[in-house]
């Protein structure tokens, strides 16, 4: 029996054959694919932010806003990136390699030690990275996105797709031979 946990068996029919989880792609950076915001200053990219039709209502969580969170988290990731060379936001992230994995997140949350809990300062950190890329102020590559799987990010892109779009993405994804849950 393999390893993998919660494999489904039917009874008589043998071992479940293995399927793969992601459809491989040889899909190569383009070095020439910049956001929109690529250029803007930290405090406007802050205040291009609360504009997203995702951005969160006046819910309170210990005291200050989810918005006011993620702007922290933003700010933080921003600073991160301007100890990094490069004439705009993508340039830093590729310059910073933030697309080669998370390790970079804990470097962040060192340097933003602040008496809070570990896991408030990493939620507060990776909403405000995910509400950079709503906002497309850096643009990860498809490795990075593969490998993230933050929930939340993807069920707030989901809600600012035109209806109907994300039934043709599923599709699409079906079709490449994803899974149901991956498509």
């Amino acid at each position: 029996m393999s390893g993998r946990p919660n494999r489904v068996m039917l009874a008589g029919s043998g071992p479940t054959p293995e399927r793969r989880l992601f459809v491989a792609h040889d899909v190569k950076p383009d070095e020439k694919r910049v956001g929109p915001h690529e250029h803007l200053g930290r405090e406007h990219v802050l205040a291009l932010l609360p504009l997203s039709p995702v951005w969160p209502a006046q819910d309170y969580t210990n005291g200050r806003t989810l918005g006011r969170n993620r702007l922290i988290g933003a700010g933080q990731i921003l600073d991160w990136l301007l100890t990094h060379a490069g004439d705009g936001w993508q340039a830093r992230w590729r310059a910073a390699d933030a697309d080669r994995g998370k390790d970079w997140i804990e470097q962040v949350l060192a340097q933003t030690d602040n008496g809070h809990s570990y896991q408030g300062r990493r939620s507060t950190l990776l909403s405000g990275l995910n509400s950079m890329f709503i906002s497309r102020i850096v643009l990860p590559d498809y490795e990075f996105m593969r490998n993230y799987k933050a929930m939340a990010l993807f069920k707030d892109v989901q809600r600012m797709f035109p209806p109907g779009t994300l039934e043709q993405m599923r599709r699409h994804g079906s079709e490449l031979g994803m899974t149901g849950r991956h498509a």
